[in-house]
């Protein structure tokens, strides 16, 4: 969501209400497969009040030190909320879970304990690191919560995004890239490679045709971690959505579209190994891919959420699975959002972030004064907003 220039940034955290309480991780050894209520071009608006209990709405402090241009990454930690800006002003901001504004990290510079640009965050809770991937320099810097530095460690291969997992391992996403020589096997290269910072071991895991490019594949992969020791990871040419710990990396959820959907997807593939599939062909030619792919999921200790779209017929489809229960909500839009807020008209859940029972969505500022809400936070700022 772009806010080049913002006044205020609003969180909103919605309790998710599918089972009554927390549990532990799930069955890390089971394979476990989601059939979808509704398949091809089905409309179903998903109303919040049939899986979220309630919302809060956090009013994330803004002063000349801490101006955010857009919000490319939300972390919740029990005492913090953790923004990254990796578009404008390169930055990693933190609040407390009202909303104050504690400090950032802002080191940009070429120097040994900076770092060029941001292109991935990620952080140890436990050990209050913060891990800045910066492809510029090749290069991993760490710093402290407090913004003192750390180490830097330097990355021998090609990754553009990053986890950290436990016992000083990192998961690193390699997007399709060819120029990782050293782990193509058989012609493929892998997805993801699990990273030792300390002794620089790695583990390549998810191989894919070396003749497929990332660009081909319209960039709707996921790597997020929500959960303490676990992180989960999807790719649009896969139906399956992958969990991944410090030693391995392993089949979780296997999200079943239906037979006609995934004769699709193999065609697509098929196309993508025979043919150069250019950014400009796709357009030129509509080449759109015509199958739901999976654009994203975050698993939490209580639930996990994901997300599809249909990129030729613009179907976009979001579900949330309670990992206790086995109970599964969703909806599917043509066009839009899937979500309706239907408990105070404020804004839908979009899954920015997940914490236990908890879903963080950010507001869209600019969208607030056109709401017709029954919220009094969100009607207090309305009237800031025309006042102003």
């Amino acid at each position: 969501m772009n806010k080049s220039i913002l006044k205020c940034i609003f969180l909103f955290s919605g309790i998710v209400l599918l089972s009554c309480c927390s549990i532990k991780s799930p069955n890390r050894t089971e394979i476990v497969e989601l059939k979808l209520p509704f398949y091809d071009n089905d409309e179903h608006i998903l109303n919040m009040s049939e899986f979220v209990d309630s919302i809060r709405y956090i009013h994330l402090e803004t002063n000349p030190d801490n101006i955010i241009g857009e919000v490319g990454k939300v972390m919740c930690l029990d005492d913090k909320i953790i923004i990254v800006d990796d578009m404008f002003t390169h930055a990693v901001f933190f609040f407390d879970m009202q909303g104050k504004y504690l400090n950032k990290i802002a080191h940009r510079g070429s120097g040994p304990d900076e770092y060029v640009k941001i292109k991935s965050v990620s952080i140890d809770e436990k050990g209050k690191r913060v891990f800045i991937l910066d492809t510029n320099q090749q290069r991993i810097v760490v710093y402290a919560f407090d913004g003192q530095y750390i180490s830097s460690v330097k990355v021998d291969f090609s990754c553009f995004d990053i986890q950290y997992m436990e016992n000083d391992v990192l998961a690193c996403y390699c997007d399709y890239y060819t120029g990782n020589d050293l782990m193509v096997k058989n012609n493929q290269v892998p997805l993801i490679v699990l990273y030792n910072i300390n002794d620089q071991e790695k583990k390549p895991y998810l191989y894919e045709d070396i003749s497929i490019e990332g660009r081909e594949t319209t960039m709707a992969y996921m790597l997020s971690k929500y959960v303490r020791d676990l992180a989960s990871f999807t790719h649009p040419l896969s139906s399956c959505i992958y969990i991944i710990d410090s030693q391995q990396v392993k089949e979780g959820y296997l999200i079943d579209f239906g037979e006609k959907n995934e004769r699709s997807k193999q065609a697509y593939v098929k196309l993508l190994k025979e043919e150069n599939i250019t950014a400009e062909r796709i357009i030129k030619e509509n080449l759109r891919p015509d199958y739901k792919m999976l654009t994203g999921s975050m698993l939490g200790d209580a639930f996990m959420s994901f997300g599809y779209r249909n990129f030729d017929k613009q179907i976009n489809g979001m579900f949330f699975y309670d990992l206790k229960s086995g109970k599964m909500v969703g909806g599917q839009s043509v066009e839009k959002w899937p979500i309706h807020n239907d408990i105070d008209n404020g804004y839908p859940v979009i899954p920015y972030a997940v914490r236990d029972n908890h879903i963080f969505t950010v507001i869209d500022v600019g969208s607030i004064s056109e709401l017709n809400t029954t919220s009094s936070v969100l009607k207090q700022y309305q009237q800031t907003l025309t006042s102003d």
